[in-house]
């Protein structure tokens, strides 16, 4: 079984009650990142949180598929993998804790099926052994609930753009240089 396949394995395949049936996939009118848009999965179960996300990255030129939940988030990217694009997805931002499986827990699904997506995990319950975790599994950045939207906006740039740093101000840790 390749790495790609182990994610597309769904261990809650009985549970297939609890995703909506709604489309999930907003895209940017014509603004293009890096020659075209960022593919960006956004799990979040907080509704409000998760339209200000998806809109906010929307109007940045990004792609964004929004889940609400884990078993969703798995779901939307075996999906995106299924189409047979070799990089479906240029990162993965979620919620630390949601139904069904954490954030962290998928961060570690993530990084077991050797998929190098990056990943930026948002949290309400953010303590320092949270972000040390989470940075010690891979994460490129990490943002306690409230943040500011335009240090999210800045981290993921970074991110895509490869550059090393994601900084992640009020409240949020980074990795690499530049991190506050």
């Amino acid at each position: 079984m390749s790495a790609a396949r182990a994610v597309l394995s769904d261990p809650y395949e009985d549970q297939e009650e609890l995703l909506e049936e709604t489309p999930s996939i907003r895209r940017a009118p014509d603004r293009v990142a890096g020659g075209r848009r960022a593919r960006i999965v956004l799990a979040e179960d907080d509704l409000e949180m998760r339209t200000l996300l998806v809109d906010s990255l929307v109007r940045e030129g990004h792609e964004v598929t929004a889940a609400q939940n884990g078993l969703q988030m798995i779901k939307e990217i075996r999906m995106l993998l299924l189409r047979g694009d070799p990089m479906p997805v240029d990162l993965i931002i979620s919620d630390e804790r949601m139904p069904g499986m954490s954030g962290l827990e998928f961060l570690s699904v993530l990084r077991e099926a050797r998929l190098p997506i990056p990943f930026i995990l948002i949290t309400g319950f953010g303590d320092e052994r949270t972000h040390e975790r989470a940075l010690r599994m891979g994460a490129s950045a990490v943002f306690d609930k409230p943040f500011d939207i335009d240090d999210l906006k800045r981290a993921v740039l970074a991110v895509l753009i490869g550059d090393g740093s994601a900084p992640a101000a009020g409240g949020g840790t980074a990795r690499g240089p530049g991190a506050v």
